[in-house]
């Protein structure tokens, strides 16, 4: 407090003895207080009700009610309990003092008292007691602030989900319907136009999830998807979308992994193929001759010492392009910044791709970095943090590329319907799945495809989620109400929106899996094969092995199939394992929440977190991350919740093996 002023004031002065008041009340009118009086226990208390003051003088020996008695009343009421007691005495026992303090006192004056003394212990206590209140008005004031940040974090969210949607709703139908074009015959000139249509979409989508994903960053609302992947198939795979551009400019394309480190990790494959992407594609846009080079070196990689399942790896693009000189290098991992900014700019982009790297690398305990000389070309580097899977048990990755071919007479024959409100949506969705030679009809809202279920057998749903009268999720939910155990209809979700959650969202309602729009060809294809009644069967006996129709939401079935090689005993056993280790690490986990050991529930966390990604399970990974982040950074604050969220999924789990 930076001036104290008595007459701010009032001090409630508790005797039985009126001589006594009469005295205290000279000495503090002099000094500037207000005061008001009580000549017994009783009368204080109600004082104490009417008036509410900052500080009270209590006699500790009073007949009938002492003051021992009044402290004790006062501090068990909450309104009261924040008023600073002092306690007057002519005792210094000290059984009555310690017994003051207990009871909430927080100071004492001895009689015959001196002046000097009294009034610095009340000018203490009163600005202690004002700096406690001025606290608490600061807290609400923040809580309130936080609220309202809140709120508004959740606009913003419902923002970019509205916008997110209009965007690509006619996006869809854009890269579509040229899609479509390029299956007709076209003469040269036509299919230049078409061609140069479809390229010029695909860039503005890309501009269009530059901005969503930073806004999504910036918001804190993206998360990491963590699975098990091969990583010198996921370069293989990415190198090989950029060989026409590069053939193109007569640029060599590069790749050198040490074979010494682990190929099988487990990390958000999507995402590191996101930063490599944008790296590489800015190496090729920049580099007029020579060579691209991406390298995955040993030679900084490391391991965790608390957890040798951990492992940060390097990765390095080198080009030989034209370089950046030391003061545009400044400029790189900025919002909204470019090296050439000026009108007429050679290249274009919307100065977002190294920011989203950046917070990407960032999600994934890593840095990233660049060296550059202008003339000399740029080599950008950054590292990344994953595990590695479990060497107990070695998985074959069986290739169905042949089963996939014989078994395309069988996919074609599937009825699928369409759930979609949009008529261009509909037009280029139905006729993408006639060029991929399946039978479709079409529902325009979801009750209209309940009433078409009810009469037609239908193997798989395309169920758009956003639609009047009867949105996708409530239909899908009322869908598997109504079917029996005996059957499951595959759903699989449309959404425009492409937002963190999404596909939680989806599989939360019911549906089996979910796909972003614009929807591609191949993707749409892809889809439809996994999810058709025949991929659904295995060719052994073990299809006689039960399974829970609930799975499919819980569980990754195609990428559990994957990682078993297509053993359905094998996955039963898998899941068993995982499901007795995890029921231990949650309750280690919630033994460490009760004990506040943030360092334990982070090392269960982390389990769970590697486990339920092993094994395919959904929304587990992501959870226990969420939970050893908390952890880690001591925030225990929402955790039970966490582990709560973790067990209920665990119990799905276990029943749908059970």
């Amino acid at each position: 407090m930076e001036l104290f002023n008595p007459e701010d004031f009032l001090i409630l002065v508790v005797d039985d003895i009126s001589h006594n008041l009469q005295v205290m009340g000279d000495l503090l009118d002099r000094v500037g207080y207000s005061t008001t009086f009580a000549t017994s226990g009783k009368q204080a208390i109600e004082r104490v009700k009417a008036a509410n003051p900052d500080l009270i003088l209590l006699d500790l020996m009073m007949p009938e009610m002492d003051g021992l008695q009044v402290c004790e009343q006062l501090q068990a009421d909450p309104e009261f309990d924040d008023i600073p007691i002092i306690f007057l005495t002519a005792s210094n026992d000290s059984e009555h003092l310690i017994r003051a303090f207990a009871l909430g006192a927080v100071d004492y004056v001895t009689k015959p008292f001196k002046a000097p003394e009294l009034f610095a212990r009340i000018k203490t206590h009163l600005t202690l007691k004002h700096t406690r209140d001025e606290l608490q008005k600061t807290l609400v004031d923040l809580v309130e602030a936080r609220e309202a940040a809140l709120g508004s974090a959740r606009l913003k969210s419902q923002f970019l989900a509205t916008m997110s949607h209009e965007i690509r709703t006619p996006m869809n139908a854009v890269l579509g319907m040229a899609e479509l074009l390029l299956t007709t015959d076209l003469n040269p000139q036509q299919l230049d136009f078409v061609q140069t249509l479809q390229t010029s979409s695909e860039d503005l989508l890309a501009i269009v999830n530059d901005i969503l994903d930073f806004s999504k960053l910036e918001a804190g609302g993206l998360r990491l998807a963590l699975q098990e992947f091969d990583l010198k198939s996921t370069l293989e795979n990415i190198l090989y979308l950029f060989t026409s551009k590069a053939t193109g400019k007569g640029l060599k394309l590069e790749c050198n992994i040490d074979p010494e480190f682990p190929l099988q990790l487990i990390g958000d494959e999507s995402r590191l193929r996101q930063i490599l992407n944008n790296l590489i594609a800015n190496a090729i846009k920049f580099t007029e001759a020579g060579c691209v080079t991406v390298s995955v070196s040993s030679e900084r990689m490391q391991t965790s010492p608390s957890d040798p399942s951990i492992i940060a790896l390097r990765f390095t693009v080198k080009d030989t392009g034209i370089g950046i000189s030391a003061t545009d290098r400044q400029k790189l991992f900025q919002s909204f910044s470019q090296v050439d900014a000026t009108t007429t700019r050679q290249y274009g982009g919307t100065g977002l791709g190294l920011v989203i790297c950046k917070q990407l690398v960032q999600l994934m305990d890593g840095e990233i970095g660049v060296r550059s000389q202008p003339g000399s070309g740029s080599e950008f580097w950054f590292t990344a943090t994953f595990s590695i899977p479990d060497v107990n048990r070695t998985f074959s990755i069986t290739n169905r590329t042949e089963d996939r071919k014989k078994n395309a007479d069988t996919l074609k024959t599937i009825e699928i319907l369409l759930v979609e409100d949009t008529r261009v949506n509909q037009k280029v969705l139905l006729h993408q799945l006639q060029l991929l030679g399946y039978q479709a009809d079409c529902a325009n809202h979801g009750r209209e495809a309940i009433d078409k279920l009810a009469k037609g057998e239908y193997k798989i749903v395309l169920m758009d989620c956003q639609m009047p009268v009867l949105d996708g999720y409530q239909t899908t939910k009322i869908l598997r109400e109504r079917e029996g155990k005996e059957h499951h209809l595959a759903i699989i979700g449309l959404t425009a929106h492409a937002m963190s959650g999404d596909r939680e969202k989806c599989l939360a309602a019911g549906m089996d899996d979910y796909l972003a729009k614009p929807v591609s060809m191949e993707k749409l294809s892809a889809i439809l094969e996994k999810w058709s009644p025949h991929n659904s069967q295995q060719a052994t006996d073990d299809r006689a092995l039960p399974r829970d129709r609930a799975r499919p939401s819980l569980i990754d079935s195609d990428r559990l199939q994957q990682i078993t090689g297509g053993d359905a005993r094998f996955e039963l056993e898998l899941l068993q394992c995982f499901v007795d280790q995890t029921e231990i690490y949650i309750a280690d986990a919630l033994t460490a929440l009760e004990t506040k050991d943030a360092i334990a529930l982070k090392n269960q966390a982390h389990r769970i977190k590697n486990g339920s990604a092993n094994v395919a399970v959904r929304l587990m990974p992501e959870l226990a991350e969420k939970l050893e982040t908390r952890a880690r950074e001591n925030q225990l604050e929402g955790t039970a919740e966490l582990l709560n969220e973790l067990e209920q999924i665990l119990n799905h789990v276990k029943a749908s093996i059970n």
